[in-house]
């Protein structure tokens, strides 16, 4: 196998960004999974909240369409003991927001507008 088809086999570490919940062990747990805690809007490929907050962080993830996922991702991935792939924070990314948004597509085009979004 050739370094450059084997750096495409390797799985990409996530930039993980907490935001309206702090928990010490998810983020130990994020760390010894292989991923990295970041504050950096650009570099986050995952956002982990317990529920849909008005956060700058949570609507810039949205439109920038970074997975949003809760605190059962990180005890999945952990009991996995590897990080659980894009299906599953679909499915958490869902729940959130069919649970939560229950105003008109236009509300949620005025939350992602500001942040560089664009509402469908």
């Amino acid at each position: 196998m050739t370094s450059r088809s084997s750096s495409r086999t390797k799985k990409l570490k996530p930039f993980v960004m907490f935001t309206g919940y702090d928990n010490a062990h998810d983020k130990k747990a994020v760390a010894e999974l292989g991923g990295v805690l970041t504050e950096d809007l650009k570099e986050c490929t995952v956002l982990v909240t317990d529920k849909v907050r008005r956060t700058a962080k949570f609507l810039c993830m949205t439109a920038k369409g970074v997975p949003i996922v809760g605190p059962g991702w990180i005890a999945n991935s952990k009991q996995a003991n590897s990080f659980q792939g894009t299906k599953w924070m679909m499915q958490c990314v869902g729940t959130f927001f069919y649970r939560a948004c229950k105003k008109s597509a236009l509300f949620f085009r005025s939350l992602v507008s500001p942040c560089g979004g664009r509402g469908v």
